[in-house]
């Protein structure tokens, strides 16, 4: 891995991380918080997507963007991927489920 990739990825991680915790903190110190809880976790969540979109942007303008949008869901996507990614996504969600039902 040369330099540059290792800080973009550092960099990656260190402001989806910060951003993250910034969204849950005031939900998990403020006990009436008037956002919902949900809420709160779901735009949590996605912040790495952002991040990432956001990072590309910078980097590589919209050409990087137009890049990513065309190979997620335009005609170059791979539609068994995305269904996938999507079919994971709410697999993994049941199992939390299930576990914390357990606890």
């Amino acid at each position: 891995m040369n330099t540059k990739t290792r800080k973009e990825l550092t960099q990656f991680f260190i402001i989806t991380f910060a951003i993250s915790w910034l969204i849950w903190l005031p939900g998990i110190l403020i006990p009436n918080f008037p956002i919902p809880g949900k809420a709160m976790e779901v735009i949590g969540a996605i912040a790495p997507a952002m991040v990432a979109l956001i990072l590309v942007g910078r980097a590589e303008g919209k050409a990087g963007l137009k890049y990513i949008m065309a190979n997620s869901f335009g005609k170059n996507c791979n539609w068994k991927f995305l269904l996938l990614s999507c079919l994971m996504l709410l697999g993994l969600h049941a199992a939390s489920r299930l576990i914390y039902s357990f606890f």
